[in-house]
């Protein structure tokens, strides 16, 4: 199933015996474009940790529309790790809003990524272009389609020409 990065920050995380906290985030690895880590905000529990939990302990089957269940216990959260500095992996929350840039120029900005939980995945980015183009709108545009992130400028910069995002599929409504 596909799920909106930003409907999922702050859904409720349940451990099996209890919850944990809300889901803070998501990290991924920048070359693959797969989820490496739900990162979990604990709140008061644990003094307000931030914790990396792998994706692998996501439950799908005690999940619901409101919570994020896992697969582990609260001692097993508590044993995972905080946050760290790792080169290849980067914020869900940091690259929406950067600027997605063609070879042909600036056209949009990205909205907000979608997550597919059964391989956790980007599957795509939700690519804003209404200030750009007349009568513009909200479409996909795949990871595959990136040449590189420029990460200081704050910009996605893919193959495709302007006329190809204008031309990709339409997001689902918000």
């Amino acid at each position: 199933m596909l799920h909106r990065v930003k409907e999922l920050q702050g859904d409720p995380i349940v451990a099996v015996d209890g919850r944990i906290g809300s889901l803070d985030d998501l990290y991924f690895e920048d070359q693959r474009w797969d989820v490496r880590y739900l990162v979990v905000a604990t709140g008061g529990w644990l003094t307000g940790r931030k914790l990396l939990i792998p994706p692998a302990a996501f439950d799908r089957e005690h999940t619901s529309h409101d919570s994020i269940a896992l697969q582990l216990t609260r001692e097993q959260v508590e044993k995972s790790p905080g946050m760290a500095a790792d080169r290849n992996l980067r914020s869900s929350a940091e690259v929406i809003g950067y600027a997605l840039e063609t070879p042909d120029g600036e056209i949009g900005h990205v909205e907000d990524i979608l997550i597919d939980d059964i391989n956790w995945a980007i599957a795509d980015m939700v690519i804003d272009t209404r200030k750009w183009l007349p009568g513009g709108k909200r479409v996909l545009v795949a990871p595959s389609a990136v040449e590189h992130i420029d990460w200081p400028r704050r910009k996605v910069r893919v193959r495709l020409s302007r006329d190809e995002v204008e031309n990709s599929p339409e997001a689902p409504p918000l």
